[in-house]
């Protein structure tokens, strides 16, 4: 079926009542999506913690998200995302060193 037809080639029914249903969740109701710049903030948020708590999940993540961004034309959050690399990867390499330096003992 091509999302440009105007009917069902099978049955011929009208696909426009079809349309306006997608999307929408078993009430029926269109959630809102989020601002661009509230997305971005999620995400980089979401890479700092996964860099800092989880290294090398984030610094797999941190990777895919910056070679996305990247490709996307993005480079705020294409360098947010480097960053979290970076971060990932002290962590990884220097563990005790980060720590003691964010909490301040170092």
């Amino acid at each position: 079926m091509s999302p440009f037809a105007a009917g069902c080639a099978i049955c011929g029914a009208e696909l426009d009542p079809h349309r306006d249903r997608r999307g929408r969740g078993s009430l029926g109701l269109r959630l809102p999506a989020l601002p661009p710049v509230a997305g971005d903030v999620a995400i980089a948020v979401i890479l700092v913690l996964l860099a800092l708590l989880a290294p090398p999940l984030g610094l797999l993540i941190s990777i895919l998200v910056g070679v996305d961004r990247h490709r996307q034309g993005d480079p705020p959050l294409r360098n947010v995302a480097v960053v979290a690399a970076g971060l990932a990867l002290l962590s990884l390499l220097f563990p005790f060193w980060l720590w003691a330096q964010i909490l301040g003992r170092g």
